[in-house]
């Protein structure tokens, strides 16, 4: 029996192109009708397609498809199985970082629109801090310009952060960076370099701000509040304030805004500690 390319192309969800273009791989063997030029392919044909179209169905690349077709060993078809099974499992995990990141995103959104500006006193996940210093961005420096890009081709599951130093006249020194989990690192492949610094996991208060075009908002304001909370739990400063973004929007007038995810490390005490 003889199927006519359209035909086979219906049977298996094909375009002619390609298959005409596995053809050309030497996948398919047409038969030509010397008196209408069509193209006549047998159940052979029908066979060696369906093989590639299962193993293309696996995620698969063509040439790797192309290897089961052409009789490779069953060592090979079961390291080309495994490798796959192996990227699948890599896709996999990745998604549910995807999709815990955007619950977690949701959900700190969601508590600021009901709750308004509130404090929670949390235990912060450690994370891995990429930054050049100096209050300049990574990727816009000569020395961390290449790694920095790697970092920043993933962003939502690295998310933009700074760091905020007190200064001994009061002021407030920042530093920008890119921040995630030692888990989304390896996952990544993400490189280590000295520019990588590690945050700990700690004890901090921590609550969201929606920027309404306004920058960090860490002012006098916000302080007042988040010191005001601290005293009523018996909490002081044990540490460097974080911020990271979470998620980004524009306003009707088209102005760019920022949900803002604060990390603030403190430790039980009678009093706030002066130095911070």
């Amino acid at each position: 029996m003889y199927y006519k390319i359209g035909d086979l192309g219906r049977m298996f969800g094909l375009s002619n192109e390609t298959l005409r273009y596995y053809e050309k791989k030497g996948i398919l063997h047409s038969h030509r009708d010397e008196a209408t030029n069509y193209r006549y392919y047998n159940v052979m044909d029908v066979y060696r397609l369906g093989i590639i179209r299962n193993v293309r169905n696996m995620g698969m690349s063509l040439n790797d498809s192309i290897a089961f077709h052409k009789g490779a060993s069953q060592k090979e078809i079961l390291s080309l199985c495994e490798k796959r099974h192996q990227e699948l499992q890599r896709e996999i995990k990745l998604r549910q970082l995807i999709d815990s990141r955007l619950e977690e995103s949701l959900a700190q959104v969601q508590r600021l629109h009901r709750e308004g500006l509130t404090f929670m006193v949390c235990e912060s996940p450690a994370f891995l801090r990429f930054e050049a210093g100096e209050g300049k961005m990574p990727i816009m420096e000569k020395e961390t310009r290449t790694q920095g890009l790697s970092w920043m081709q993933n962003l939502f599951l690295v998310e933009p952060c700074t760091m905020l130093y007190r200064q001994e006249d009061g002021s407030w020194q920042k530093t920008k960076g890119l921040l995630t989990t030692r888990e989304i690192h390896d996952l990544l492949g993400l490189e280590d370099s000295d520019y990588v610094k590690e945050i700990p996991r700690m004890k901090a208060v921590n609550f969201v701000i929606d920027t309404k075009g306004g920058g960090n908002c860490w002012d006098d304001g916000l302080r007042e509040k988040l010191e005001g909370f601290m005293a009523e739990k018996s909490l002081c400063y044990n540490g460097d304030p974080f911020y990271r973004s979470i998620l980004y929007y524009y306003d009707d007038q088209g102005i760019f805004n920022n949900y803002l995810e604060y990390f603030v490390p403190v430790c039980e005490s009678n009093r706030l500690q002066n130095n911070f």
